[in-house]
């Protein structure tokens, strides 16, 4: 999944010179440095994702609702609503003030700025509990998902950082 996800970038940008874009969340293909530093951060990430399934789809165990199972959608948007909703309560408190007439409501020197780079992990958030939840209900376990996510998100996050380094 992750590699035909990554063709099809590579062949849009070989054909287009376009990466997937929309707004401050890039995902841009992989280059030979960009791939090696990437395999560095699977596994922390696979911990992560499966702490993360582990409490979606174990403890709080979202597709019960009095013994029997939820839709698959609804599912996929509670987890998707408890994955983004303490970025979405963030900017509501952020913005909202903004939005009212006003200025931000924290303002401080770095506050506007980290404000507009939290805004890559709502989609972040969003692609790692639609994968999740999928995974979850088609094996009936967290490894499919978190892996899967671990891979995705070590490549997002990793293609879309300016590396520096020294020869």
């Amino acid at each position: 999944m992750v590699f035909f996800a990554h063709l099809t970038l590579v062949i849009s940008d070989w054909l287009f010179l376009t990466d997937y874009r929309l707004w401050v969340f890039a995902i841009k293909p992989l280059d030979e440095f960009h791939f090696a530093v990437s395999l560095n951060y699977v596994i922390p990430f696979a911990v992560y994702f499966l702490i993360a399934g582990m409490v979606f789809h174990g403890q709080l165990r979202c597709g019960r609702k009095n013994g029997s199972d939820l839709a698959g959608w609804r599912e996929m948007v509670l987890n998707v609503i408890l994955m983004t909703g303490g970025y979405l309560l963030f900017f509501a408190y952020q913005y909202g003030p903004l939005f009212a007439g006003g200025s931000l409501a924290v303002t401080t020197r770095w506050a506007p700025l980290y404000s507009i780079v939290l805004f890559q992990y709502v989609p972040i958030f969003t692609i790692v509990a639609l994968v999740s939840t999928y995974f979850y209900r088609k094996t009936g376990h967290v490894y499919v998902g978190a892996f899967i996510n671990a891979m995705l998100i070590a490549w997002i996050v990793v293609a879309g950082q300016a590396t520096h380094f020294a020869f």
